[in-house]
This record gives C-alpha cells, sequence and structure tokens, in this order.
C-alpha cells in the first residue's frame, strides 16, 4: 500500500511539475517586449542653441523583467532623441529621486548631477562642442575616489566639496 501511495504522489508531482513548466513556457511565448519613452525633464543651454532631455526608458520583455532607465540627450534645432545623441544614461529603478539633474554651466559645459551609488551605463566626455561634466551628490569621498581612480572606474578632477569627473582619453 506505501508503495501506490508513493507512485501516486511522485506521477501527481511530475505532473504537477510538468504542468508548471508548460504554463511558464506559454506565459514567455505570449510575453511581448516593449519599450517606452518618456520626457521627465529639458534644459535649453544659456545661448539656446541646445537642449539637454532627460527620458525614461521603461522596457520590460513582457514576462518577469522590467528596466527603467533615465537617458540624457543633447538635442539641436528640432532633433529629436536618438542614440547617436545619448550623452549619459544611469539605471533609476523607477525612483524619481535617482534621476539626473541638469545645469548649464555654460553654452558649451553640461553639469549632470547623480546620486553617489547610480549605476551609470553610458558616460560620454564630450558630445560635439558640448563637455559633459558629472557631478556626484552626495560627493564621493577622496578616500573611495583613491580607490575608484585606481581601479580606472574614474579619472578626472577632484575636489573634497564636489566630485566632478572630466573623461580624458
Amino acid at each position: 500500500m506505501w508503495c501506490s501511495q508513493c507512485r501516486i504522489r511522485d506521477t501527481l508531482g511530475v505532473a504537477l511539475m510538468a504542468c508548471g513548466i508548460f504554463l511558464t513556457h506559454q506565459t514567455m511565448a505570449q510575453a511581448v517586449a516593449t519599450c517606452d519613452s518618456d520626457t521627465v525633464a529639458d534644459s535649453a543651454s544659456p545661448n539656446g542653441s541646445w537642449i539637454a532631455v532627460v527620458q525614461e526608458d521603461t522596457c520590460t520583455d513582457g514576462a518577469f523583467v522590467t528596466n527603467i532607465s533615465d537617458v540624457v540627450h543633447l538635442l539641436k534645432g528640432r532633433e529629436k532623441p536618438t542614440k547617436e545623441n545619448s550623452v549619459f544614461s544611469l539605471d533609476e529603478h523607477g525612483h524619481p529621486e535617482n534621476r539626473p539633474l541638469l545645469d548649464w554651466l555654460s553654452s558649451g559645459e553640461l553639469l549632470i548631477t547623480i546620486p553617489n551609488k547610480s549605476l551609470v551605463g553610458l558616460q560620454r566626455d564630450k558630445y560635439r562642442d558640448v563637455m559633459i561634466l558629472i557631478k556626484y551628490n552626495p560627493p564621493i569621498p577622496l578616500s573611495e575616489n583613491a580607490f575608484l581612480s585606481s581601479s580606472a572606474f574614474l579619472h578626472g578632477n577632484v575636489s573634497e566639496e564636489t566630485l566632478i569627473i572630466q573623461h580624458t582619453h
């Protein structure tokens, strides 16, 4: 009697597992990957020749994974945001307080301020005639910056009050 109950339980377990795999496969087969972009901030350069735009890109595989990134684009005239004019991106994980903040220091220098624990995906040091500077807030302590610089994560001008990174290649 014990063996017949074991067989029934084992058969039922295999059937339930197969059903779960089938349903997961069906969900994945029906999933449609999508990406949506919304403009969440913009800032014109002092002379008006450039507009820096922050777009929130929300991409999902349609089933299990959703990624939210903020991308900074530099636009001239009536240009639309594209991969080519993307100058900076970070994963903000759906937290608006983690978005990059834009500040034009001059018509040729854009300062992007980000949380110091940001996961940066793209970081250009220059786009056409605009230098792009990154400021971490709160500032990364010099002791941590020394580690990051020696590890080839950061290069540039550093002060105790603020950390502004300007890549040089």
